[in-house]
């Protein structure tokens, strides 16, 4: 593959959808007959062209992810798996997703799964706390949401 055909193809792709710098490098890595070093080209002009940037991608991430209902542990947790500098991670999390919307956003997946109704007895508690968890939300925030609902 060329330089050219590997660079159209990126560009295909950040077409469709922003791309961290490592999520990039590793999805042009896996095409046939492409170098390490044709890689480092393609991605180092995407960079210098602003095509490509960890910032954008992380606010987009950040704000599909919360609007998906999930919490700030499970995005931190996926930038950092995608190779998002940590700083990036940060002011995005803390730009996009303050915690009065976390606490919203619990409240609203939590009403989306079990419905409005308060839970019944602790095994029901459990279940909710349990499911929150998995939604990447911390200890404090799904506290004062099952506190709130009773």
């Amino acid at each position: 593959m060329t330089e050219i055909e590997l660079y159209e193809q990126a560009l295909r792709w950040l077409g469709r959808r922003e791309y961290g710098e490592m999520e990039l490098r590793n999805r042009l890595r896996t095409l046939p007959e492409v170098s390490l070093e044709l890689v480092n080209k393609v991605v180092e002009r995407l960079l210098a062209m602003d095509y490509l940037s960890d910032v954008r991608f992380a606010e987009a991430l950040v704000r599909d992810r919360t609007r998906r209902g999930q919490g700030s542990l499970r995005i931190r947790h996926e930038l950092q798996q995608k190779g998002v500098p940590a700083l990036i991670i940060e002011s995005s999390l803390a730009e996009l997703a303050p915690n009065d919307t976390a606490q919203e956003n619990a409240h609203r997946a939590l009403v989306k799964r079990f419905g409005p109704t308060p839970p019944e007895d602790l095994k029901a508690r459990k279940k909710r706390h349990d499911f929150l968890t998995r939604r990447g939300f911390d200890g404090q925030t799904i506290r004062m949401v099952l506190e709130a609902l009773g």
